[in-house]
């Protein structure tokens, strides 16, 4: 048909051919109409686990996992990644202090969870220190090795290799062995 309708067996127009219908015979005239539409049983909501926040101990287990890790990259003469893994696990071990001064059970992880608490969803180590409960303590007693622990930004993935020396990643893992310790 000219104007693109299609005809229907029956020459209903508009209706598509694979389109089922149902006679319905009053008197002596028959009646053909579309099937009414069926209601389709709703499909079960998708239950999507909710990752519950990291815990304290979680945090913990990560930190020293990370800086098992810095010391092998250390023996292995991969300085940059050993530097760069102890910054890590000192940002770890500080959101643990800060769930434990907090008295809370885990550090958030969702952007739910972080509402209203955007002052710790940071990497700046400083910032973190000042939210644990323990900067007074921390720059009295390690003031020499927080130095070189605050130096750490996870910025430093996209240096180019070669910017850590041997001494500095030595020392770097030394002074974060002796704060995680303290932490």
């Amino acid at each position: 048909i000219p104007g693109g309708h299609e005809i229907a067996p029956g020459g209903v127009v508009g209706i598509r051919p694979a389109q089922r219908f149902q006679l319905q015979r009053i008197g002596s005239h028959s009646l053909r109409y579309c099937k009414p539409y069926q209601e389709r049983p709703e499909p079960e909501e998708e239950i999507i686990p909710v990752r519950p926040m990291i815990s304290t101990k979680e945090l913990r287990a990560i930190a020293r996992a990370r800086f098992r890790d810095a010391e092998v990259l250390l023996r292995a003469k991969r300085f940059d990644a050993a530097w760069y893994l102890c910054g890590y696990a000192i940002e770890l071990a500080l959101k643990s202090r800060i769930c434990r001064t907090l008295k809370w059970p885990g550090f958030p992880d969702s952007a739910k969870e972080f509402e209203g608490l955007q002052s710790v969803k940071t990497h700046n180590l400083g910032i973190l220190l000042r939210f644990s409960g323990v900067e007074v303590r921390v720059k009295a007693k390690h003031m020499q090795e927080w130095s070189v622990a605050r130096k750490w930004n996870p910025e430093q993935r996209y240096r180019a290799n070669r910017m850590s020396t041997a001494q500095e990643a030595a020392e770097m893992v030394k002074c974060v062995e002796r704060l995680l310790e303290v932490l």
